[in-house]
């Protein structure tokens, strides 16, 4: 018999899935007494339909005389709001006092409550529970819904209840614990069991019932799904004849495809649609065709649902959502599942959609499977692969020849063709990037629409860091379908295969028959002019994170070219319009590195007063709304942060969001630590900040003073005192999260230019690399100019060169830039300046290109040294003589 502070456990239900124990405990004694340390995620509550009264024998009246948690208040600024669809609501998180981090209320309409069945009420309970838990192991409590003042049966509410909990979480909702408490004042020790008499006589027995139909101690063999049909299409009445036209393209595209089209409505005696998983379970796809009237009808928003756990269980990624019509409400947990948009019901759109889901069927070898034990990201991968094939979908038909003429060669390889871009948000990207890291070679197809596309641009960017490595493990062959006039220079680093017109059956027989060699033995077939590097390229032997940190440096010296810049201490005022629902900056991160998050939401609220944040990490469903609804999202990525499944995921949607969402930065990553060799992508994301970076220790060198804001927190915080060493932070990595502070703040008041081009979100190395030398370049010039200025000469506006002579101030006596010689002498030692300044900016500059071998000798000599000493007067400052050409200062 188990027990748990404040209630008294009467009985348990052990219920054996494919991922793992879950229990149902049936409990005695007051959930408002329960002890912080055994905290729940999810406490359910219901209520009559907007009456949140806080009446004596109801639990909402309760949890407002014993905690002070008025659910009237929660009401008010709900986190997602589903009562149009399920008749539930759910808060945002509690404080962190409560033993519950939020609150579930169900309140089903006066309509549907007199009509429906206590089953069909419990069901919309489980179905909310989809989103909230969002694929997270989560503990929830209860009291017999609806028993309250609303009156219904205890044993038949219990009943539906149980029976709902058992088929969801078989079927894979994550609800590890469900404690289902019967209110009593009479438990004074957990350990001792309380003296019902004959009130809960009922209850009891009809638990006990229930455990033995459902109690197992092992887990049940499951039974080899044999596939029974192609597409399961889920769809409203309403929208008819739409999914005539889609179940018309289908068998275009493949005239024995096996469609289940037949209405399944809903069992209102059932609080588990058994009837539905039956059948979607023996379908290879599930096609939702997302309309207002298909959100309107509870049979289909039950049918997605029921989809969702399918897909779960399965992990076979079936579900392909058809977006057809505008939806003014889409619940967030459905935007999180990528859809296909073919709105306003283009048939173009539908016709490339229904070839997809086809080509998903006749291609197996597309189709990655994964094991249904959830790995953790760092965890080896199942994901090997001998071939990558990369190319646009509107390319997919010379994709597919050389899929065919590869498989002819050799029908063992193991090749990804990934067909199926309809997978859930938080999957599809991570699978694509992990099978690239798996994979020793890639055949990019590249076109006009892969360059547009900027998914496949990521995934060549990731084979190419993984090409030009020292120690190379992918050998990437980029086949180009098309004449390309203005190629992109990062394309250019590594030799491309001519497929343009005629040439690409030529071209693919060849091809293949090398890449099939080689992979037989890797060394036998390296002669053959695709599989050779220039040993002169500058494009080889890239270390990533080298490359990635060098170009960090050189951003941050671009924009800080004056010592002064480090104390820059703008405070920023709510001057645009703020929306009350949307936060301005979500961080994402793990425990371990709270400390780092929490340095930064102080001082963003120091610089910020009125700048909203998320104060907490939430573990469950509002950490991913908040994640969707963010201006800007910053992950601080750690090696404990990539170990963690929950922050690995919330990294994903964040990458999806930010290449998705147009305008500023949607994602500002920092990197806290360094990171294992792989996944490989994870050195790829353009990391604005990394608190290890050398340059950092150089500031801090450099610098006798910190930024203002930064020392007051130190005089007012022990644990943030860099003075005397009694710091959690570093003073370099102070710095660097103070720097991050500043342009987070300069995105969220859009003091940041917006970009109109695409949103790649991993870095391509050639890029990062000519980048830098652009960012060299522009630093000298800068500096170069402002020399010049010192100099009162005007600069030249397309160069770090003097067009033409300023006008001169008034002489005094000690001007520093002053010469005593009325002769001409001071207009002559100018252009000696000019000159040496201009030699400089040339030298710089040739050795920025690497055009010319050498450097241009500067024209200044000893003896015009010399000469030019002569022309001071003994009221010239000394310092004078110190200042020489551009590259001596600089």
């Amino acid at each position: 018999m188990t027990t748990m502070s404040a209630l008294y456990t009467e009985d348990s239900i052990r219920v054996q899935t494919q991922t793992g124990e879950c229990r149902i405990d049936l409990c005695f004694g007051d959930i408002t007494k329960l002890q912080k340390n055994d905290e729940v995620d999810v406490l359910l509550v219901s209520a009559f339909p907007g009456d949140y009264a806080a009446t004596p024998t109801s639990l909402i009246g309760a949890l407002q005389r014993n905690l002070g948690l008025s659910v009237r208040q929660l009401a008010r600024d709900k986190a997602e709001d589903l009562r149009r669809l399920y008749s539930c609501w759910w808060s945002k998180p509690l404080q962190k006092d409560y033993p519950f981090r939020r609150v579930l209320c169900f309140e089903s309409n006066f309509s549907k409550y007199l009509t429906s069945c206590p089953s069909e009420l419990v069901g919309d309970v489980f179905r909310c529970l989809v989103p909230i838990l969002n694929n997270k192991d989560g503990r929830v409590i209860t009291p017999l819904l609806a028993t309250g003042d609303q009156g219904k049966s205890k044993p038949v509410m219990l009943k539906g209840m149980v029976d709902a909990a058992v088929n969801w979480m078989k079927a894979g909702l994550p609800l590890r614990v469900l404690k289902i408490v019967l209110f009593t004042r009479t438990v004074t020790d957990p350990n001792i069991r309380p003296n019902f008499g004959s009130e809960f006589k009922h209850t009891l027995e009809l638990f006990s019932a229930l455990k033995q139909k459902y109690d197992s101690v092992e887990v049940e063999e499951e039974e080899e799904t044999t596939l029974e049909y192609d597409v399961y299409l889920s769809f409203s009445e309403k929208d008819s004849g739409v999914i005539d036209k889609i179940q018309d393209m289908l068998k275009s595209e493949k005239k024995d495809v096996k469609i289940f089209h037949e209405k399944q409505d809903l069992d209102r005696d059932a609080v588990w649609q058994e009837n539905m998983y039956k059948v979607m379970i023996k379908c290879a796809k599930i096609v939702t065709v997302l309309s207002p009237s298909y959100l309107e009808s509870a049979a289909c928003t039950e049918q997605y649902n029921i989809a969702l756990c399918v897909n779960r269980k399965t992990d076979r990624h079936l579900l392909a959502p058809f977006y057809i019509e505008k939806v003014d409400f889409l619940p967030t947990y459905m935007g999180l599942v990528q859809y296909v948009d073919c709105s306003p019901t283009d048939v173009t759109k539908l016709t490339a959609a229904c070839k997809q889901v086809v080509v998903a069927l006749s291609l197996e070898v597309t189709m990655v499977t994964q094991k249904k034990t959830k790995k953790k990201p760092l965890e080896d991968s199942s994901l090997k692969y001998d071939i990558f094939i990369s190319y646009c979908h509107k390319n997919t038909t010379l994709a597919t020849k050389i899929l065919n003429q590869l498989t002819k060669l050799n029908p063992n390889l193991k090749i990804f063709f990934d067909t199926e871009e309809l997978k859930t948000g938080n999957a599809w990207q991570e699978t694509l990037y992990q099978a690239i890291d798996g994979s020793r070679c890639m055949l990019a197809c590249i076109s006009k629409d892969y360059l547009m596309s900027a998914v496949c641009q990521e995934e060549y960017n990731l084979a190419l860091a993984k090409h030009v490595a020292k120690d190379s493990d992918l050998q990437l062959i980029p086949i180009c379908l098309e004449d390309i006039s203005d190629m992109p220079a990062e394309y250019t680093a590594v030799k491309m295969v001519d497929g343009i017109g005629g040439n690409f059956d030529r071209v693919l027989t060849q091809t293949c028959s090398d890449v099939v060699q080689w992979l037989s033995n890797s060394s036998a077939n390296k002669q053959h002019a695709i599989f050779q590097k220039n040993q002169e390229d500058i494009y080889q032997d890239i270390d990533v994170d080298e490359i990635s940190e060098a170009h960090r440096t050189a951003v941050y010296t671009n924009k800080n070219n004056t010592a002064d810049r480090l104390d820059e201490t703008i405070t920023f005022l709510a001057d645009k319009t703020q929306d009350n629902d949307q936060v301005d900056i979500a961080f994402s991160y793990c425990k371990t590195n709270s400390k780092y998050a929490k340095f930064m939401m102080n001082l963003l609220k120091r610089r910020a007063p009125n700048l909203k944040l998320n104060d907490t990490v939430s573990e469950d469903h509002q950490q991913i709304i908040l994640l969707d609804t963010a201006k800007v999202i910053v992950p601080l990525v750690s090696l404990q942060y990539i170990e963690s499944v929950s922050q690995s995921e919330e990294l994903q949607i964040a990458l999806s969001r930010h290449r998705k969402t147009k305008g500023s930065k949607v994602i500002y990553p920092i990197m806290l630590s360094q990171l294992p060799v792989k996944p490989t992508y994870l050195h790829l994301i353009p990391y604005e900040v990394c608190t290890e970076d050398k340059m950092w220790s150089d500031v801090v060198a450099k610098t006798d003073k910190l930024p203002t804001h930064l020392v007051e927190m130190a005089k007012e915080n022990k644990a943030l005192d860099w003075f005397h060493n009694t710091s959690i932070i570093s003073k370099e990595t102070a710095l660097a999260l103070f720097s991050a502070t500043d342009a987070l703040l300069q995105i969220v008041y859009n003091k940041e230019e917006e970009s109109s081009s695409k949103k790649i979100v991993l870095n391509n190395v050639v890029t990062l690399k000519n980048e830098i030398l652009r960012l060299q370049n522009e630093t000298f010039v800068a500096r170069a100019e402002k020399f010049l200025l010192d100099c009162k000469l005007e600069p030249s506006p397309s160069r770090g060169t003097v067009s033409k002579l300023s006008k001169p101030d008034k002489i005094e006596e000690k001007d520093e830039c002053t010469y005593a010689d009325d002769t001409g002498s001071g207009v002559e030692k100018q252009l000696t300046t000019e000159q040496e300044t201009r030699a400089g900016v040339e030298s710089q500059q040739t050795n920025m290109d690497g055009d010319k071998s050498g450097v241009e000798k500067q024209p200044t000599t000893e003896q015009d040294t010399d000469s030019q000493d002569k022309m001071h007067t003994k009221n010239s400052p000394k310092k004078n003589k110190k200042r020489s050409s551009a590259c001596d200062i600089l």
